[in-house]
């Protein structure tokens, strides 16, 4: 069974997980949670943590939503601290502190228009959009990059 972890990087930051079995080429949602800009350092917590007492396996696949600034969009961004690029850059340096080798993938802002969010997911993204976000990134790293189906039990 390999974990992958989505993110939508950003001052509130969505994070999604999933599980992946490579020997039946399904996927499953475990949950998503928003991150606010002050528990920042929960990122570290969730990549080495426990779920209920029993320890969750490292990421094998990470998938981030790319920043880019895009010339039309440049004048929005005046002033601005860049918090997705921070948050892009603490999770790479928890990842090596951690000693975690993954695959780090990263994703256009578009990709999320080509993956609707299952119905039987919906309760779990309810009320942020940025959970929701880094669910469809998940979904569809899975879709396309794992060609994986959706698990018939726990999906």
């Amino acid at each position: 069974m390999e974990r992958i972890v989505a993110v939508d990087p950003g001052q509130t930051t969505g994070w999604a997980e999933g599980t992946y079995n490579p020997v039946t080429r399904e996927w499953a949602f475990r949950d998503a949670i928003e991150i606010a800009w002050e528990d920042r350092f929960l990122m570290r917590l969730l990549l080495a943590s426990s779920n209920a007492g029993e320890p969750l396996l490292p990421p094998t696949h990470i998938v981030c939503e790319q920043f880019t600034l895009y010339k039309n969009k440049a004048q929005d961004q005046v002033g601005s601290h860049f918090p997705s690029v921070r948050v892009i850059g603490t999770l790479e340096a928890y990842l090596d502190e951690l000693g975690i080798l993954c695959d780090l993938k990263f994703q256009g802002a578009s990709v999320r228009d080509r993956v609707a969010i299952l119905p039987e997911h919906y309760d779990k993204l309810k009320g942020s959009e940025h959970k929701k976000d880094a669910y469809q990134h998940l979904r569809y790293f899975c879709v396309a990059n794992l060609k994986a189906k959706l698990a018939s039990v726990g999906g």
